[in-house]
């Protein structure tokens, strides 16, 4: 929650790109406003022709991204590589 807003600012300040890649490595924690950053990021992406890319965090953000259900909503991978052998 603390930094929901830091990420949707980075976010906006890079909507010119086709590719994005939000990496959640450092990440230790997230929670539902987080969450919501994330889904709503990859909607613009999707809306404005981009793809959007996640590098999964730790163990609390893993098992929230799959325990909501968005591993299969959106793209998310555990390394960068394998984003970017995606692209």
């Amino acid at each position: 929650m603390a930094s929901a807003g830091s990420l949707e600012q980075a976010l906006s300040e890079v909507s010119d790109h086709q590719h994005l890649i939000i990496d959640l490595r450092q990440l230790d924690f997230i929670d539902s406003t987080g969450l919501s950053v994330l889904v709503a990021a990859n909607q613009r992406a999707l809306d404005s022709g981009q793809r959007l890319g996640i590098v999964n965090g730790g163990t609390q953000v893993q098992r929230l991204l799959t325990l909501t259900g968005l591993t299969e909503r959106l793209q998310v991978a555990d390394t960068l590589e394998q984003l970017l052998d995606g692209a």
